[in-house]
């Protein structure tokens, strides 16, 4: 089985933050995480993934450090293991009471996922595919 994880993610581009430790950026589109702290994605899901964007014309990045994690870590764990993959919304102060995203980034992620469902049903053998 695979399962795909949708969530928030640190957008560290702020002037603070030196461009080399940006995490994701806001306005860049939806984010696919390759690791994280508590997980490791199935390269071929992702890969997947990210190419279904690209045929869409649907702007994706991908996560540039490996902090945080999500309920991916423990899902991925679970009975004899569940392929997993994250895509996410990149959000400026993730955690706090003045979070902010950028529309285009949120509706990146939602065209994606409309799209992938879209690809599921037509081709239920993309679920369980031992990727």
């Amino acid at each position: 089985m695979n399962l795909i994880v949708i969530e928030g993610t640190t957008a560290s581009d702020i002037p603070s933050v030196e461009k080399h430790n940006y995490s994701t950026i806001l306005g860049n589109g939806a984010v696919l995480t390759i690791m994280d702290k508590s997980c490791y994605t199935n390269k071929l899901l992702i890969d997947f993934i990210y190419q279904t964007a690209i045929r869409n014309n649907i702007k994706i990045q991908f996560k540039q450090t490996v902090t945080g994690g999500n309920d991916a870590g423990k899902i991925q764990m679970s009975r004899e293991g569940i392929k997993v993959a994250s895509i996410s919304v990149p959000c400026r102060y993730i955690h706090s009471p003045v979070s902010m995203i950028n529309k285009n980034d949120f509706k990146s992620c939602e065209n994606l996922l409309k799209v992938l469902l879209d690809e599921f049903s037509k081709n239920q053998d993309l679920i369980r595919i031992k990727i």
